[in-house]
């Protein structure tokens, strides 16, 4: 009796294992919509969660020795439906987080990939029965022939050969669209050896990495077959080990999806509003000084004035005789207010990269490229550029684009409009053409005439 009681121990023990990616893809998905709700990635975050858990218990009722027939069959069906479901949720989470507003037709009929092959698996699993199910599965991975049932040979052809060959296609497809992700966005995998010294990381450009992680492990296990997992159980152990820390990792990450960048010492910090209160001082302070790194100019003063109306002056304005300032977040946020105006400050660097290496010229250039650039947000950049130019990041750029236009027009009498756009940052003549007029009242042959006549 003793070992009977043991091995159902260790069966109970491995079916447990089986589940914790499950567990974790759980514990995230609470947590995410506890915490994450206002960003624009909750969405694909939910569907990546969702279908990553149902993936790996439709997997564990898959391969566990001990599943009853209704359980192998909807481990089958739920298998087919999430297993495809996860690639292209996770391209759709990176193209949000990348700013992506809504999605394309493309994306979404990706999507409709899974609904097709788990509405064909219902079908087929409903005529033939989940008895029936079970025993042409054990024929089919005995290798004792095929069953002689053409709706079993039906379902197992939807779930086998279908379904791996759909995910390796989406496999290729994700491959190809993350290689040109990591050139367009300039992504190296040095960053992340840098990061892991202490650099800090586009958040963007951290979590690809994760999700390429969380996808090659993802596509490893779905791959292994089936006949192996069964015979050696401690391969499974460690697949389901690697998806839960995958995940994990994953889901942590995803909380930081408001920041542009973060460095591992923030990530150490996720958690620290659980403080105690000997400590509370020293945490709210390290809280305030991340978030002013965040924070544009405009912002910070009104921080500054905001929490000054609840100081006392004495707190604010300290007096000669003392030793040490206080150190208050009023104090974090005058010193951040004053670094606005030094060489390091956000207007600083844009007028550097916009004048001094005149980023202008760049053909397309969006706000969403210049913000990249500078680490920062695009809303701060675009708030940046209407208070200190009266004018929208377009109009700045296509007005800087024309004064260049007329220095070169005069040192380059003879160039044809199309040359003269293509120096200029123009997508093309006729764009160039009708900015110019906009931006000086006049064509761009008028305006060489007019100054030809003054002189």
């Amino acid at each position: 009796m003793q070992p009977y009681k043991q091995e159902t121990t260790i069966a109970m023990m491995f079916d447990l294992l089986l589940f914790l990616p499950c567990f974790t893809c759980l514990f995230w998905l609470v947590t995410v919509c506890l915490m994450t709700y206002k960003t624009r990635t909750f969405h694909p975050l939910i569907a990546i969660f969702i279908a990553g858990g149902t993936f790996i218990a439709a997997s564990a009722l898959y391969i566990s020795p001990s599943a009853s027939p209704e359980q192998l069959m909807a481990g089958s069906i739920l298998r087919v439906i999430s297993g495809p479901s996860l690639l292209p949720v996770c391209w759709l989470y990176l193209k949000r987080l990348q700013g992506q507003g809504s999605f394309t037709f493309a994306q979404l009929l990706w999507m409709l990939i899974p609904a097709i092959l788990g509405a064909s698996t219902i079908v087929l699993s409903l005529l033939a029965g989940p008895d029936a199910i079970r025993d042409g599965m054990r024929i089919f991975f005995s290798g004792a022939g095929v069953p002689s049932d053409k709706i079993i040979n039906a379902y197992l052809f939807v779930i086998g050969p279908v379904t791996f060959a759909t995910i390796g296609i989406e496999s290729i497809i994700y491959v190809i669209l993350f290689v040109r992700m990591l050139v367009k966005n300039n992504l190296r995998f040095t960053h992340l050896y840098k990061f892991q010294k202490g650099t800090s990381l586009r958040v963007p450009e951290l979590q690809c990495y994760y999700v390429f992680i969380l996808c090659a492990t993802f596509l490893v296990t779905i791959y292994f077959p089936r006949t192996l997992l069964l015979e050696h159980a401690w391969i499974s152990a460690i697949f389901s080990i690697l998806l839960t820390v995958a995940f994990f990792q994953f889901g942590y990450i995803s909380l930081f999806g408001a920041k542009t960048s973060v460095s591992r010492k923030e990530l150490r910090l996720g958690f620290r509003y659980n403080y105690g209160e000997n400590d509370k001082a020293e945490v709210i302070e390290n809280v305030f000084e991340n978030l002013i790194g965040e924070a544009d100019p405009a912002t910070l003063k009104y921080l500054f004035n905001k929490i000054g109306t609840n100081l006392p002056a004495e707190d604010l304005h300290p007096t000669e005789s003392a030793a040490e300032p206080p150190k208050s977040p009023a104090s974090h946020i005058f010193s951040a207010v004053a670094k606005s105006w030094d060489d390091d400050s956000l207007l600083s660097r844009f007028e550097n990269l916009i004048f001094g290496k005149q980023l202008y010229l760049e053909p397309g250039l969006t706000l969403v490229n210049v913000a990249e650039k500078l680490h920062t947000n695009k809303t701060y950049v675009s708030r940046l550029v209407n208070n200190t130019y009266e004018m929208p990041f377009p109009d700045l750029i296509n007005t800087l684009r024309v004064d260049y236009a007329e220095q070169y027009i005069a040192a380059h009498r003879d160039a044809r409009q199309n040359e003269i756009a293509q120096a200029c940052g123009f997508s093309s003549a006729s764009s160039f053409n009708n900015i110019f007029k906009k931006v000086t009242g006049m064509t761009p042959k008028i305006w060489l005439a007019t100054s030809e006549s003054g002189r």
